[in-house]
């Protein structure tokens, strides 16, 4: 149906072109007359090519505008098991046998949420877990053009590695911009934008101690 309406707007466009060329055999077209005509073209053509764009666009984003509200509110009281699954970027499981660990980030300044919950047993595993509830600009998800922080295990030390700052061009293409002209919809040229919320959630063993006290963590309640 899609290609089929701008095939049908082309020939009209051409029915169009052939009878003004004999109408102005017959009558006196002002300016204002061809600037309209012109601008009914304009859209007629933008009708047609607007389908043949292509269709490889990200979806709607759904759901709670305040699901990074929630997302920390469950990390605080340690109800990880609880959160959507879709918000889980990465998850590691680190086997670790020292006493302490440290936490770095590759940010002088880094205000991530980070949630630690301490287990009830020694099982020499450290868990991480990256959550992010999204990126969206108009409504439109663009999570998955952005890179996660990422979690490595270097010994004794938890790294956090943000990724560099990217530059992305995003250009949207909205099909119903003739109609809106003629049917009373109102549009707007206003953006938004959704938060990119990241957060890290720590499970770590009962004797394994943080050594460094310089990045802000919080301890789980449960």
């Amino acid at each position: 149906m899609s290609l089929i309406l701008p095939a049908v707007l082309i020939i009209l466009f051409f029915i169009f072109a052939f009878m003004l060329k004999v109408w102005r055999k017959y009558v006196t077209v002002k300016i204002t007359h061809w600037l309209l005509m012109i601008y009914t073209v304009i859209l007629i053509i933008a009708m047609a090519v607007t389908p043949f764009i292509s269709t490889d666009f990200p979806a709607r984003a759904e759901g709670n505008k305040d699901s990074w509200l929630d997302l920390y509110k469950d990390l605080h009281f340690g109800a990880f098991d609880r959160v959507n699954p879709e918000y889980i970027v990465q998850r590691e499981v680190f086997d670790y046998d020292q006493p302490t660990i440290r936490i770095s980030s590759n940010r002088e300044e880094d205000g991530t949420h980070i949630y630690v919950e301490r287990k009830d047993t020694n099982d020499g595993k450290i868990e991480g877990f990256v959550y992010n509830t999204g990126f969206n600009i108009n409504g439109y998800q663009f999570t998955d053009i952005l890179e996660p922080i990422h979690l490595e295990l270097n010994y004794d030390t938890l790294e956090m590695n943000h990724p560099a700052i990217q530059d992305v061009t995003i250009a949207i293409t909205e099909k119903e911009f003739p109609i809106t002209q003629f049917n009373g919809q109102k549009r707007t040229n206003v953006t938004t934008m959704g938060p990119d919320n990241q957060a890290i959630y720590l499970r770590i063993p009962a004797n394994v101690e943080i050594s460094n006290k310089h990045i802000n963590m919080t301890y789980v309640e449960k």
